[in-house]
């Protein structure tokens, strides 16, 4: 009986893996199916599916997420991770933003001193900014409020992201009190571009494909897609998009030192045809071969290079706040189903709070450890 609720549970793990990650964040039949993965899954913490970590009662060293990886990225999240108060995550804002800007950039907005810049820019960039803040993404479940991490991407308007002609649901978003958009809060040097910033909107419709994140170098089928809102000129020359991660955070995953993230602005990616068409979203395919070569010109693409100390800057954040979003749903449900073994649960529980207090991560809901791999990662 065990091993059935063991191979069920792997099973609805599987499909959640599979079948949320294909989808837009808002689709209501996705949230039906996340929920229902995640509610049969922490019904028991004591039945979880084999290779899934859960914390037992006094944490110790042998709990901690610290198996050799394969490969060796995969899982090669930060371990401690500096945490803000009173909120781990946000500290006392309704939001939290890393920058990285070029010299362009800072030579036409105030406040972006030139000694700020970065330099690891590919052409047609010209700043990435990642915002971290919490909201409720399930309404009509009566779930928490969660974390939610989006990018905003600024670039040269003489690329344009192809639409389709379906309404986009992205530009209708309404942030929570207290949390805007970054290009609200820009103070143009120059008088024209202050009134061109007045008065730019954003594309209603949908991208004909969603941009990705993923990594060059040697690929493993690993990457990240976003819901979009487009705005194709917020001051001349200059656009910008902001792009929301689909589920959980899942906006930045760790990379071998030797490689580089890039955005693919248009969605297209290397493994998308041919031999290498079964990655999907977050998925490690063993045995992938296969390389990403950008080409001279990988503005003309689409493809834009994601700065190293942007990335190294944004991991930890993103990996905290995608561990206490699975604390945030494991409390939910195990409070609505009132389920399960309450010493399992304790567990579970000195896992969340060692993350809240201390910054040291846990993986409490699983991942396919097994195979080096964590639902922590994309």
């Amino acid at each position: 009986m065990q091993n059935r609720m063991r191979l069920g549970a792997e099973s609805l793990w599987r499909q959640r893996h599979t079948v949320i990650f294909s989808r837009v964040w808002c689709s209501a039949v996705m949230i039906v199916i996340l929920l229902w993965s995640t509610v049969t899954m922490a019904a028991d913490p004591s039945t979880t599916p084999p290779g899934i970590i859960v914390p037992k009662g006094v944490i110790s060293e042998a709990d901690r997420l610290g198996l050799p990886p394969t490969p060796a990225y995969v899982t090669a999240w930060p371990r401690q991770v500096s945490v803000e108060k009173p909120d781990p995550v946000l500290g006392d804002k309704p939001f939290y933003e890393i920058w990285a800007y070029s010299k362009e950039f800072a030579r036409r907005f105030k406040n972006f001193p030139l000694e700020g810049a970065d330099d690891d820019f590919s052409a047609g960039a010209h700043a990435f900014v990642f915002r971290v803040y919490k909201d409720v993404i399930f309404k009509s479940l009566n779930y928490p409020e969660q974390y939610v991490c989006e990018y905003d991407f600024y670039f040269d308007s003489s690329i344009r992201i192809p639409m389709s002609e379906r309404q986009s649901k992205a530009y209708k978003y309404k942030y929570p009190p207290g949390v805007t958009v970054s290009y609200l809060r820009l103070d143009p040097i120059n008088e024209s571009d202050r009134q061109s910033l007045r008065v730019a909107k954003h594309v209603p419709f949908v991208v004909q494909q969603w941009p990705a994140i993923f990594a060059d170098g040697s690929l493993d089928g690993r990457f990240a897609t976003f819901g979009v809102a487009y705005y194709p000129e917020i001051v001349p020359g200059l656009a910008m998009v902001r792009l929301r991660a689909m589920f959980n955070c899942a906006a930045m995953a760790p990379k071998q030192d030797t490689v580089h993230f890039w955005l693919s602005l248009l969605g297209d990616r290397p493994y998308k045809m041919g031999p290498l068409s079964k990655a999907f979203l977050g998925s490690h395919i063993r045995g992938m071969q296969g390389s990403f070569d950008p080409g001279a010109e990988p503005m003309k693409d689409g493809y834009f290079r994601i700065p190293e100390a942007f990335y190294r800057a944004v991991l930890p954040k993103v990996t905290l706040a995608k561990a206490l979003n699975d604390c945030i749903g494991l409390r939910h449900t195990s409070a609505a189903l009132n389920k399960g073994s309450q010493e399992a649960w304790e567990k579970v529980y000195a896992a969340c709070q060692e993350m809240e207090e201390s910054g040291t991560i846990y993986n409490v809901l699983g991942g396919r450890v097994v195979e080096g791999l964590s639902e922590l990662g994309f």
